[in-house]
């Protein structure tokens, strides 16, 4: 019998089924992979067909995750040709591995592979394995991984296809959006670079925030919202001749001069695994991550200064690494019978006692809201919460009675790079325990269904460029007048804190500081790096502290930016110039070029 070993990976699956593609945590597992989201329901069969050459006894590995390991809720069977591997993955109480089953009888020729959900709790499959031999498979985080990977699905070990652009724009949010629109228009030849499956970032349909912050213009125009849940950017773009749009592309390296220029990103598709080089001029970054300059070894700005480093009064004494957390989007409806539920004990275990669901996300049209979205009674079971009062400087007293999404919060503390998995985990940990929590609470008034429950996870600030100005909340607060004051930006200082003294997955307090209610400006200095020479960036990841970007970082704010840095790229390549020159030397045409976008 010859050796034969077949990589199979869930993401290159012929009919997802109700499994759904989850590329988030590429740099933090390896791979994108399938998840099981059914709420506690099982989803549709997941199936592909491949071909044995040769028929014999197989050892047949899964690569899944135990994701709560002392429950296991995220089972999964394994069928072949209908019938079910003899035991269930998902339950080995270990974190991303891989699981063996021995002695399966494959026949030669065409064969189904089936992912099989058994409890709808967020099971997750990244690759199967199948060999007649003893070898065994390599894991992540060994760079070996990816060779081996490369060697099995037939993929060439370097990266050979090389894409050549003017300007390349990484992250697919409003402000990528808004960068990517405003470059093409130029004429300039444009890639757009996005790791998920839908534009929009926050304002996707996979997390659905309506943008905040200044609006209007072309920002309007982009996130316009869809009857499929959409927004209007993706056909728009993909209608630009000269703007290619590369959904599913994981940035993942950056090649330099050696010295401040990158010349080339690498991108793994998340699908086939494919690696790509984009080769360009100019690069934008609105990762809302600041990626660009972490893998380009660009000085960034992380966590909270301290009140001493800027003088601001809302900024803590002593700076540490604390930045904002992340958040999942749920949402309930009311059914006129009662609906089952399964026990979630592990899910109660995060949950504690918790029994409130405010803070849901709407029907496309709203950001917080209270739930349920039909026939009320509202969501509240326990002791009544102090009344939030708006006062005259417009904050809240009480402010953590306001039915808000983000009140629903993890990971401040955590490596944002490292642990994005972990974080949503927990958070979906928490929503489903409080779900549980309130129908046995009131059942008989509470007919609650938990219908929307997203597994992409709404991200928080918590990284910044340092470019040649840094934002203040001294510069907002005094309307600071730039000389190369660039773009209007508009809305409340945002602060989240953790430390709640009981239940970890929901804010400690929160401050909306809304100044003197009026816009500010902000300065083209802060729009590109002060390391690499041809990096400009745009969203909530700008050169600001960690008090202005609370503001900065409002979606409607970030599309601002976008309209200059495209607009600003293009005359970079038309005068030969870097961004720190344009903004030296032709400041005032690069307001006149981006002045018919704002309204």
């Amino acid at each position: 019998m010859e050796r034969t070993e077949l990589l199979i990976e869930a993401e290159q699956f012929q009919d997802y089924g109700g499994w759904t593609l989850d590329s988030q945590f590429v740099d933090e597992m390896g791979s994108a992979y399938l998840l099981a989201n059914g709420i506690g329901k099982p989803v549709k069969d997941a199936n592909t067909e491949i071909e044995i050459p040769e028929a014999g006894e197989y050892r047949v590995w899964i690569r899944t995750k135990d994701w709560v390991p002392d429950a296991h809720p995220g089972q999964f069977q394994l069928l072949i040709n209908g019938k079910p591997l003899p035991k269930n993955f998902g339950a080995s109480g270990m974190g991303w591995s891989w699981e063996l089953t021995e002695h399966v009888h494959l026949p030669a020729g065409k064969i189904t592979l089936t992912l099989h959900d058994l409890t709808g709790f967020y099971g997750r499959c990244d690759a199967i394995y199948l060999t007649n031999t003893t070898i065994v498979p390599i894991d992540y985080p060994q760079t070996a991984a990816r060779n081996w990977r490369k060697r099995l699905l037939n993929l060439p070990m370097d990266q050979v296809k090389t894409k050549e652009y003017d300007i390349i724009v990484v992250g697919g949010g409003i402000p990528g959006c808004c960068a990517a629109y405003t470059a093409a228009k130029q004429g300039y030849r444009v890639a757009l670079l996005h790791e998920l499956e839908y534009l929009g970032g926050n304002a996707s349909k996979e997390v659905g925030l309506t943008p905040e912050g200044q609006t209007g213009g072309l920002v309007d125009k982009l996130s316009r919202r869809l009857e499929n849940g959409d927004i209007a950017a993706t056909q728009i773009l993909q209608d630009l001749p000269n703007c290619d749009l590369f959904l599913g592309m994981h940035v993942f390296d950056v090649h330099t001069d050696g010295k401040q220029k990158i010349n080339s990103v690498t991108a793994i598709n998340v699908k086939n695994s494919q690696e790509t080089t984009f080769s360009g001029k100019i690069f934008i970054d609105c990762s809302g991550r600041a990626i660009l300059g972490v893998l380009g070894g660009a000085a960034t700005l992380f966590g909270q200064e301290s009140q001493a480093d800027f003088g601001e009064s809302l900024a803590p004494e002593t700076a540490d690494q604390m930045h904002h957390g992340d958040t999942v989007m749920f949402r309930t409806e009311m059914e006129q019978e009662a609906v089952a539920f399964p026990d979630v004990p592990w899910a109660e275990k995060v949950a504690k006692d918790y029994a409130d669901l405010s803070g849901q996300i709407g029907p496309i049209t709203s950001s917080n809201g209270p739930g349920p979205y039909e026939n009320q009674p509202g969501p509240h079971v326990g002791p009544e919460m102090p009344k939030p009062i708006r006062q005259t400087d417009g904050s809240w007293k009480n402010p953590m009675s306001l039915p808000k999404t983000h009140f629903w919060e993890y990971g401040q503390w955590l490596d944002p790079y490292a642990s994005k998995e972990e974080i949503r985990d927990h958070l979906l940990c928490a929503i489903i325990g409080t779900y549980s929590n309130v129908r046995k609470k009131a059942p008989e008034k509470y007919r609650k269904l938990l219908t929307y429950l997203a597994n992409v996870l709404a991200t928080g600030a918590f990284r910044n460029y340092l470019g040649d100005y840094v934002l203040t909340e001294n510069d907002i607060r005094q309307h600071t007048a730039f000389p190369d004051a660039i773009v209007t930006n508009a809305g409340a200082f945002c602060l989240h804190y953790p430390g709640n003294p009981k239940y970890d997955f929901r804010l400690g307090n929160w401050k909306w500081v809304e100044r003197d209610f009026k816009p500010y400006t902000v300065p083209f200095r802060c729009l590109y790096s002060a390391d690499l020479t041809n990096v400009l960036c745009a969203g909530k990841h700008i050169s600001a502290t960690h008090i202005a970007s609370s503001t900065v970082k409002l979606i409607g704010n970030g599309g601002q930016h976008g309209i200059v840095v495209g607009t600003a790229a293009g005359l970079c390549l038309k005068y030969g110039i870097s961004p720190r020159e344009l903004g030296l030397k032709k400041i005032q045409q690069l307001r006149e070029e981006t002045d018919p976008y704002w309204n």
